[in-house]
Protein backbone atom coordinates (compact mmCIF):
# COMPACT_ATOMS: atom_id res chain seq x y z
CA UNK A 1 0.00 0.00 0.00
CA UNK A 2 1.22 3.79 -0.81
CA UNK A 3 1.36 6.74 1.45
CA UNK A 4 -1.41 8.05 -0.67
CA UNK A 5 -3.71 5.38 -0.57
CA UNK A 6 -3.33 5.24 3.12
CA UNK A 7 -3.71 8.86 3.75
CA UNK A 8 -6.82 8.17 2.11
CA UNK A 9 -8.40 5.58 4.25
CA UNK A 10 -6.88 7.02 7.27
CA UNK A 11 -9.57 8.36 9.12
CA UNK A 12 -11.91 5.76 8.52
CA UNK A 13 -9.30 3.43 10.30
CA UNK A 14 -9.02 6.34 12.86
CA UNK A 15 -13.14 5.82 13.76
CA UNK A 16 -12.96 2.42 13.47
CA UNK A 17 -15.12 2.22 9.83
CA UNK A 18 -13.01 0.23 7.87
CA UNK A 19 -13.76 -3.36 6.88
CA UNK A 20 -11.12 -5.88 8.11
CA UNK A 21 -8.93 -6.38 4.87
CA UNK A 22 -8.30 -2.53 4.34
CA UNK A 23 -7.72 -2.04 8.11
CA UNK A 24 -5.15 -4.31 8.40
CA UNK A 25 -3.26 -3.17 5.18
CA UNK A 26 -3.47 0.62 7.06
CA UNK A 27 -1.74 -0.77 10.19
CA UNK A 28 0.99 -2.61 8.26
CA UNK A 29 2.08 0.73 5.78
CA UNK A 30 1.63 2.65 9.48
CA UNK A 31 4.17 0.06 11.21
CA UNK A 32 6.95 0.51 8.63
CA UNK A 33 6.47 4.07 7.33
CA UNK A 34 7.37 6.76 9.94
CA UNK A 35 5.67 9.67 7.79
CA UNK A 36 1.98 8.54 7.92
CA UNK A 37 2.14 7.00 11.66
CA UNK A 38 3.15 10.71 12.53
CA UNK A 39 0.27 12.32 10.37
CA UNK A 40 -2.20 9.46 11.41
CA UNK A 41 -1.57 10.38 15.31
CA UNK A 42 -1.88 13.99 13.95
CA UNK A 43 -5.24 13.47 13.20
CA UNK A 44 -6.24 11.18 16.16
CA UNK A 45 -5.25 14.71 18.10
CA UNK A 46 -7.09 16.68 16.05
CA UNK A 47 -10.58 14.26 16.09
CA UNK A 48 -10.27 14.15 19.75
CA UNK A 49 -10.13 17.72 19.79
CA UNK A 50 -13.19 18.19 17.69
CA UNK A 51 -15.24 15.44 19.20
CA UNK A 52 -14.42 17.21 22.74
CA UNK A 53 -15.21 20.74 21.52
CA UNK A 54 -18.35 19.51 20.28
CA UNK A 55 -20.06 18.01 23.72
CA UNK A 56 -21.34 20.58 25.71
CA UNK A 57 -21.37 20.11 29.61
CA UNK A 58 -25.25 20.60 30.64
CA UNK A 59 -25.75 23.47 33.18
CA UNK A 60 -27.47 22.71 36.07
CA UNK A 61 -28.26 26.01 37.21
CA UNK A 62 -29.69 27.05 33.99
CA UNK A 63 -33.67 26.77 34.53
CA UNK A 64 -32.56 28.40 38.26
CA UNK A 65 -31.02 31.51 36.46
CA UNK A 66 -33.84 31.58 33.45
CA UNK A 67 -36.50 31.98 36.49
CA UNK A 68 -34.58 34.56 38.16
CA UNK A 69 -34.14 36.59 35.39
CA UNK A 70 -38.12 35.99 34.31
CA UNK A 71 -39.22 36.61 38.25
CA UNK A 72 -37.39 39.56 38.15
CA UNK A 73 -38.70 41.06 34.80
CA UNK A 74 -42.15 40.86 36.38
CA UNK A 75 -41.18 42.31 39.81
CA UNK A 76 -40.16 45.32 38.21
CA UNK A 77 -40.96 47.53 35.69
CA UNK A 78 -38.28 48.61 32.60
CA UNK A 79 -40.19 51.80 31.75
CA UNK A 80 -36.55 53.76 32.20
CA UNK A 81 -34.28 51.31 31.71
CA UNK A 82 -33.23 53.19 28.84
CA UNK A 83 -32.96 56.55 30.77
CA UNK A 84 -29.21 55.60 32.12
CA UNK A 85 -27.75 54.83 28.82
CA UNK A 86 -29.08 58.61 27.44
CA UNK A 87 -27.65 60.45 30.48
CA UNK A 88 -23.76 60.11 29.05
CA UNK A 89 -24.99 60.77 25.93
CA UNK A 90 -26.85 63.88 26.51
CA UNK A 91 -23.93 65.33 28.86
CA UNK A 92 -21.31 64.42 25.64
CA UNK A 93 -23.69 66.04 23.48
CA UNK A 94 -24.17 69.26 25.65
CA UNK A 95 -20.53 69.74 26.24
CA UNK A 96 -19.34 69.24 21.99
CA UNK A 97 -21.97 72.16 21.71
CA UNK A 98 -21.06 74.36 24.38
CA UNK A 99 -17.82 73.51 22.67
CA UNK A 100 -18.73 74.81 19.27
CA UNK A 101 -20.38 78.03 20.34
CA UNK A 102 -17.70 79.20 22.61
CA UNK A 103 -15.39 78.28 19.26
CA UNK A 104 -17.49 80.44 17.20
CA UNK A 105 -17.43 82.89 20.33
CA UNK A 106 -13.20 83.31 20.49
CA UNK A 107 -13.30 83.03 16.60
CA UNK A 108 -15.44 86.41 16.82
CA UNK A 109 -13.14 88.23 19.47
CA UNK A 110 -9.78 87.48 17.64
CA UNK A 111 -10.95 88.06 14.20
CA UNK A 112 -9.29 90.77 12.32
CA UNK A 113 -12.11 93.05 11.59
CA UNK A 114 -13.70 93.74 7.67
CA UNK A 115 -12.84 96.89 6.07
CA UNK A 116 -16.27 99.03 6.33
CA UNK A 117 -18.71 99.02 3.48
CA UNK A 118 -19.39 102.78 3.85
CA UNK A 119 -15.60 103.84 3.87
CA UNK A 120 -14.95 102.08 0.46
CA UNK A 121 -18.55 103.85 -0.84
CA UNK A 122 -16.86 106.92 0.16
CA UNK A 123 -13.10 106.43 -1.53
CA UNK A 124 -15.03 105.15 -4.99
CA UNK A 125 -17.16 108.29 -4.72
CA UNK A 126 -14.29 110.24 -4.03
CA UNK A 127 -12.19 108.88 -7.18
CA UNK A 128 -15.31 109.18 -9.95
CA UNK A 129 -15.81 112.98 -8.90
CA UNK A 130 -12.17 113.43 -9.34
CA UNK A 131 -12.31 112.37 -12.93
CA UNK A 132 -15.62 114.30 -13.61
CA UNK A 133 -13.69 117.14 -12.85
CA UNK A 134 -10.70 116.76 -15.70
CA UNK A 135 -11.83 116.36 -19.05
CA UNK A 136 -10.28 113.21 -20.55
CA UNK A 137 -8.61 114.78 -23.52
CA UNK A 138 -6.11 116.67 -20.76
CA UNK A 139 -5.64 112.88 -19.21
CA UNK A 140 -4.66 111.61 -22.57
CA UNK A 141 -2.25 114.86 -23.47
CA UNK A 142 -0.74 114.06 -20.12
CA UNK A 143 0.00 110.47 -21.13
CA UNK A 144 1.20 111.90 -24.18
CA UNK A 145 3.97 113.73 -22.13
CA UNK A 146 5.13 111.20 -19.97
CA UNK A 147 5.41 108.90 -22.90
CA UNK A 148 7.78 111.49 -24.85
CA UNK A 149 9.94 112.00 -21.64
Amino acid sequence: MNCKNCRTDLIGFIRGTLPEGPENRIREHLSGCAECRSFADYLRTTLNIIRIEREIAPDPFLATRIEGILSNATSSPRGLSFLPKLIPAFTFSVFILAGIVSGIGVGKLIAPKTFNNQLAKNELTILIDDLRQEPIESFIMGLDEIVEN
